[in-house]
């Protein structure tokens, strides 16, 4: 007992609650939530930590880790249907496919996420025709503020499955959840260096692309494309990564020291870009991996994230306003500046809810640990997207207000009311859930 003390993966977010517990069994995680009601404690739970917004942070009651809790609990080869304990990472569940010939429909660029954080916060990848990782669960399995495990699907309580399924942690627990798998299959990439003026060119080319993504340098007038086309089955083949020097010594070590140099002389900063992408993100490769290895890209750097999601029609003129925004000389920007691209989504608090959507993510990177000043310039950035509805991706940082937040989720009084109904002591509520909804 005592102030314990946790924090996420980039250690820009840290929680010192009464007590951190581990429960080992689902049994024990139950009864941990229980307790945590009788006592009107409050409890938070946490995954992996890579979230770099607060919605995992607390400072009073339990702080409940999954780090156990990753057990695969049944599989259904016939129907490719996969069952697993709320702690299971992205990448054990893909490693686990891959024995079975099977695989996640899609994928981020980061796999070290558990399942119940990935879908509770959003986390997508990118592909026009296929959705984010919310979208592959059909069953959801929670404890609510009440203590009562809920089943959830399309068929027995759509409306709450679809309210859960993106639910910040504020309605229940996620206990285990089903997947929907598909057959392994394998991408046949392709990334190349193109100009910033041959954006609108690509982008064109969207629903040909079975996933695309662009990641541009600002102060360049570079993107590196990526897109791949699916096909069936594990293969490997082609050159995908750059040497061990070009990837580790030019595109972290040197990479880090350049920005941390940068952050005293802010002009070397834009060299910094120029120099890094003619390196390492400017090579162009063509290569066939299985898709669990293509979609994830290693990251080593820490870094705070904002990402916000727009209508898809609006994908080039914001591109050219953030253009003109990351031309002034009043900043130097980290690169890159990522876009990708996602269908419809039925989860009611999905940054696509309803609408297929371009995802543009900017990062501040802490070179050595170092934090960098970003948030006059995320805020600029906030104020040109959120002039089109611009949705918040709830794992990282964002600056809209609770009464802004309200109008881009046409659920939005709907999921207030039902954060009270499933939990009406607030057990499971903490500042970053107040600040949302109060």
């Amino acid at each position: 007992m005592g102030n314990q003390r946790w924090e996420n993966w980039s250690k820009t977010v840290s929680s010192s609650p009464e007590s951190i517990i581990y429960p080992k069994t689902q049994d024990e995680l139950i009864e941990s939530i229980r307790i945590a009601i009788s006592n009107n404690t409050k409890v938070k739970i946490v995954g992996s930590g890579h979230s770099c917004s607060k919605i995992a942070e607390t400072h009073t009651g339990t702080l409940i880790a999954l780090n156990n809790l990753t057990n695969i609990i049944n599989y259904d080869k016939e129907l490719l249907q996969l069952e697993v304990q709320s702690g299971a990472t992205l990448k054990f569940i893909n490693n686990y496919l891959s024995t079975q010939d099977a695989s996640l429909s899609n994928l981020g660029t980061i796999d070290s996420q558990t399942i119940s954080g990935a879908i509770s916060t959003g986390t997508h990848g990118t592909g026009i025709n296929f959705g984010s990782v919310d979208q592959q669960i059909i069953e959801l399995k929670i404890i609510n503020g009440l203590g009562e495990i809920l089943i959830l699907n399309e068929s027995s309580n759509s409306e709450l499955f679809n309210l859960c399924k993106v639910g910040l942690g504020a309605f229940g627990v996620v206990l285990s959840v089903k997947i929907q798998c598909v057959p392994a299959f394998s991408l046949e990439v392709v990334q190349r260096s193109i100009n910033f003026s041959e954006f609108d060119y690509y982008f064109n080319t969207l629903n040909e692309s079975d996933h695309l993504r662009f990641w541009w340098a600002p102060h360049t007038d570079k993107m590196q494309l990526w897109k791949a086309k699916r096909i069936n089955g594990f293969k490997t083949f082609g050159k995908s990564r750059l040497s061990w020097f070009k990837e580790v010594v030019i595109g972290d070590w040197t990479f880090q020291l350049l920005m941390w140099t940068s952050s005293f002389i802010k002009l070397f900063g834009k060299w910094t870009n120029k120099f890094i992408f003619n390196q390492v993100m400017g090579q162009s490769f063509d290569y066939t991996k299985d898709s669990k290895n293509a979609f994830v890209v290693p990251i080593t750097i820490k870094q705070t994230v904002m990402e916000y999601a727009i209508p898809l029609e609006h994908t080039s003129e914001v591109l050219e306003k953030l253009h003109l925004l990351t031309s002034s000389s009043k900043y130097y920007v980290h690169m890159p500046i990522e876009l990708r691209f996602a269908p419809k989504n039925n989860a009611f608090l999905s940054m696509s809810y309803g609408r297929p959507s371009c995802y543009i993510g900017i990062i501040s990177y802490k070179p050595f640990g170092k934090s960098i000043k970003y948030d006059n310039f995320f805020k600029q950035v906030h104020d040109v997207l959120s002039a089109y509805e611009a949705r918040p991706h709830w794992a990282k940082k964002h600056y809209y207000k609770s009464e802004e937040i309200k109008k881009l989720y046409p659920h939005w009084e709907k999921a207030k009311k039902m954060r009270i109904e499933l939990d009406p002591k607030g057990v499971f509520k903490n500042e970053f859930l107040e600040k949302l909804f109060d």
